[in-house]
């Protein structure tokens, strides 16, 4: 029964390791690589690229020079290939940078386009999140599942986005909305149950290792419409429990929206 040893975790916690204490700090060297137009600023730190390149090296010596596509690594962006990693050195670098202890380094290992391990450890709670397709996702020794509850009990979570205004007209039927900043860190907590749902559009660096975490802990995946959610493309789905899911998605797809007016996002 697994985990057992894993030295892919020894990576990730030295990495996590060498930017220990950075998160917040004046001294921290930010820049903007102006990538996002969706944001006013799609920033870079010293320690996402400290990161990328402790566990890009070593990956290339545990698995024998293997690609390494890395959010941090322009010349390494996504297209369908064999088999590689998918890094996102520090996922939620907004909230690093501000010292929010909300954000982590999340990591998959994909063949094509289907992901077969997942990695994600929490940059301030250090607890690892882990999956491998077929047996099971866990946090540590502890196997995950996603909530059994229904949505009035459970928290839903969003990036937000015009096409999800319709779900946040509906918020109601929540126990709240949390917008965490990580991708990887609420699609974690929805596989482990704190959470019920996550909605948001995510690059695959950003929801790789969350998607098989989620699915491995019985969870589903989705576009807006209920459709495949490719790894390779970038764009909004829902993920987390499955009837939660479900009940998501029929809200999307009703048609109807209440009133909005004034909301810009």
């Amino acid at each position: 029964m697994w985990p057992e040893h894993d030295p892919v975790e020894e990576l990730l916690r030295d990495a996590l390791a060498a930017v220990d204490g950075m998160a917040g700090s004046d001294l921290l060297e930010i820049s903007d690589k102006g990538g996002d137009p969706r944001h006013a600023a799609d920033l870079v730190t010293e320690a996402d690229l400290r990161v990328d390149e402790i566990i890009s090296e070593g990956l290339h010596a545990l698995y024998g020079g293997v690609d390494v596509v890395s959010e941090e690594r322009p010349e390494t962006r996504p297209e369908e290939r064999g088999e590689c990693f998918v890094l996102d050195p520090i996922d939620g670098t907004h909230n690093f940078v501000a010292g929010v202890p909300l954000w982590g380094i999340s990591l998959a290992r994909v063949v094509g386009a289907r992901v077969e391990e997942a990695w994600f450890l929490e940059g301030d709670r250090r607890r690892l999140y882990s999956a491998k397709r077929g047996r099971g996702a866990f946090c540590g020794a502890r196997k995950l599942r996603v909530t059994p509850r229904g949505p009035e009990l459970t928290l839903l979570s969003v990036a937000l986005s015009k096409e999800i205004l319709p779900l946040l007209m509906e918020a109601h039927r929540f126990s709240g909305v949390r917008v965490l900043g990580s991708h990887a860190t609420a699609l974690a907590l929805a596989a482990s149950g704190e959470l019920g749902v996550h909605v948001g559009r995510g690059h695959p660096w950003d929801v790789a290792a969350g998607y098989l975490l989620l699915e491995e802990a019985g969870g589903k995946v989705a576009g807006l419409r209920g459709e495949e959610r490719p790894l390779w493309r970038t764009q909004n789905a829902v993920a987390g429990a499955p009837k939660i899911v479900d009940m998501v998605l029929e809200i999307l797809n009703s048609g109807r929206l209440g009133p909005v007016e004034g909301i810009t996002l």
